[in-house]
């Protein structure tokens, strides 16, 4: 797919030594295999949720991925689930397209399971202790928020690190 015609032309898959016609079902295969492998080289997350990673991939193997992304899904109904569906909306709607609710759950799904519930207790809670303040500006940094954390803007903050996490830094 490093050649823009190659999409035009179509690929064809077949496993080597063994007879058969892909009807797309080696497709399928193909896909699904090249998501699972790549999802260690190219994203960054958990199990259930990964963005680009933020750095050391260069622009045109974004576009490489962008095509295979595109002609699997066109070709064979491969989507790739795993990829955090905030980001995804982002691409594939724009970015206008997400609300803060959007990228909260993003970022949640993006997070460890740690972080996760500690940023839905603090987002609930009615006291920031002096453990939990260090903990947003620690969370905070990740994106280049520096607001000084209060009860009032815990959710600011989380928004504002998903926007730069999930949609601005790939």
């Amino acid at each position: 797919h490093k050649n823009k015609s190659n999409l035009e032309k179509g690929v064809t898959f077949k496993y080597i030594d063994e007879p058969g016609v892909d009807l797309d079902g080696i497709k399928r295969d193909v896909f699904t295999l090249f998501w699972r492998q790549s999802s260690c080289r190219f994203l960054e997350g958990n199990d259930y949720s990964f963005v680009p990673r933020a750095t050391g991939i260069p622009r045109e193997q974004y576009v490489l991925i962008g095509r295979i992304l595109s002609y699997g899904y066109i070709t064979a109904s491969i989507f790739p689930t795993f990829v955090n569906r905030a980001y995804m909306q982002a691409l594939l709607c724009g970015e206008d397209s997400l609300t803060d609710d959007n990228l909260l759950e993003g970022i949640l799904e993006y997070l460890s399971t740690y972080e996760r519930e500690r940023l839905l207790r603090l987002m609930s809670s009615s006291h920031l202790s002096a453990n939990d303040i260090d903990f947003i500006l620690d969370f905070g940094e990740r994106g280049g928020v520096n607001f000084t954390p209060t009860i009032e803007n815990i959710r600011k903050i989380v928004v504002e690190v998903a926007r730069a996490v999930l949609i601005n830094t790939p």
